[in-house]
């Protein structure tokens, strides 16, 4: 018999496939009826109000698709952690590697931390949108905000309390706001101090912004720029108590060769983070590149590439910030696709229309759906929220002992939690009946060190799927809380 969690996880899932479907349709026709020009004007003459309902319809449904928000993966779970921990809560373990600005932002929305990344999703599109403007036509311009919305992992990741939506979001008014010469030094620097307390690997903006500075004030520009990126910089970092600068050493083993960091960017399943079609439209809007905001969005989007490569990280969603700046290339290849096909009259303007848009879908498909909510929703973290005030009174001030994701866990409680794991040769490992995640140091640096199954304490609280017999102080769908 299926349960409510099946039932939600099945409609969520028609959702969202309703969702890619809607919105591959209207990249699909907007160039057919761009190239149109009975339609053309009118798509021409209020695109901000369009603009605008998408956006908000979207916002509406983001929103209702992540409520609740019921942590999966260690990332979002340590950001969860972190906004516990900055909001007093110091018996939890601080992950110091962490970028404080999601878990800053899930601190002034507690009652749904990823909400002001959901909001900044919206904005990283407008945004965007803004920064197309400047390049392309008004019917072409608005392929954009639907390029950055489903053509990229960043509503995946804005699903999620994660970073890359603070990251898309600075990354992005920094490209517009230095495309357009606004504020001196100023505006740039700060940007790219919010960009590297988003995304530490985004520290490489700071030179960009001091060149920016530098060539639109000199010198005076230049310590401007350096010092607007750096006094906020420090000022979060003393008081979130965060240490960037030993990250160096904890990615040591993350970091690869530059070599094989290009070459997985080069895959056919990763293509910097955008896909081979998409690459091949920027190519198409790039080159040749006459419009100032062309050029330089094709040099942030490079430089990104070339800094996480250098940087020898090969992680396809650290180019989730740079994906808005793409779409704005790609729009404007659409147009130059279209305009060739009609300036040429090689193809009847509704043929040309038709092939753009086959182009425009190819590059948005296929979209990565949002599973992780989906798999959430049936998780034992998901019951535990449900059930936390009942949990929290019977645990007191005691810590909580669990089988189960001990991380997403203790996001979800606000509670000190311990993992429980097997015994083999005289130490905690892992085994197939844990739940907690894999990669991940069970002792959290010794402030948690784990605990085998044989050696509980003696009146400790255990979170488990087994009983055994035990004193049930609590129980749902195959979870049980019991006293040792």
């Amino acid at each position: 018999m299926p349960t409510i969690a099946h039932i939600e996880g099945f409609t969520t899932g028609a959702s969202l496939r309703t969702q890619q479907a809607i919105y591959m349709t209207i990249v699909f026709l907007l160039p057919l009826l761009a190239t149109a020009p009975q339609v053309r004007p009118s798509l021409a003459s209020h695109p901000r109000r369009w603009v605008v309902l998408l956006l908000l319809l979207d916002f509406v449904y983001m929103l209702w698709l992540t409520i609740p928000f019921v942590p999966l993966g260690v990332d979002e779970s340590f950001y969860a952690i972190n906004a516990h921990v900055y909001g007093g809560n110091r018996d939890l373990w601080h992950c110091w590697s962490r970028p404080p600005l999601a878990s800053l932002g899930a601190l002034l929305c507690p009652w749904h931390p990823p909400l002001l990344g959901l909001l900044l999703r919206s904005l990283t599109a407008w945004f965007a949108w803004r920064l197309a403007e400047l390049a392309v036509s008004a019917p072409w311009a608005l392929a954009v905000p639907l390029l950055v919305l489903v053509g990229s992992q960043l509503s995946l990741f804005s699903a999620a309390l994660m970073s890359e939506p603070y990251g898309a979001a600075c990354f992005t008014v920094f490209a517009l706001v230095t495309a357009r010469g606004i504020g001196g030094g100023l505006a740039p620097g700060l940007l790219a101090g919010l960009a590297f307390l988003s995304r530490w690997p985004l520290g490489w903006l700071l030179p960009v912004a001091m060149f920016v500075g530098y060539r639109r004030q000199r010198l005076r520009g230049l310590a401007v720029a350096l010092a607007a990126f750096a006094l906020p910089v420090a000022a979060v970092i003393a008081a979130t108590e965060t240490k960037p600068w030993l990250m160096v050493a904890d990615r040591g083993e993350w970091k690869k060769p530059v070599l094989t960091t290009l070459l997985y960017f080069l895959r056919p399943d990763v293509a910097f983070g955008v896909g081979w079609s998409h690459l091949l439209l920027m190519l198409v809007g790039a080159f040749p590149a006459r419009e100032a905001a062309i050029r330089w969005s094709v040099f942030m989007f490079v430089a990104c590439a070339a800094a996480l490569t250098a940087m020898g990280e090969a992680t396809m969603r650290l180019m989730t910030p740079a994906a808005p700046v793409a779409a704005v290339v790609a729009a404007r290849g659409m147009q130059r696709l279209a305009e060739w096909s009609q300036r040429r009259r090689a193809l009847p303007a509704l043929v040309g229309g038709l092939l753009v848009g086959l182009v425009a879908v190819s590059v948005v498909f296929p979209v990565r759906p949002l599973r992780n909510h989906m798999i959430a929703r049936e998780s034992a973290q998901n019951l535990v929220r449900e059930h936390r005030e009942e949990l929290l009174r019977q645990l007191g001030t005691d810590p909580l002992y669990t089988d189960f994701n001990f991380i997403a866990i203790t996001a979800v409680l606000n509670h000190r939690c311990i993992a429980v794991t097997a015994t083999q040769d005289g130490e905690a490992v892992q085994d197939g009946r844990s739940g907690h995640p894999g990669g991940v140091g069970l002792d959290l640096d010794g402030h948690s060190p784990p605990c085998s199954r044989d050696q509980l304490p003696r009146g400790a609280f255990h979170l488990t799927g087994d009983p055994a017999g035990h004193t049930i102080l609590w129980q749902a769908p195959g979870v049980f809380l019991v006293r040792r």
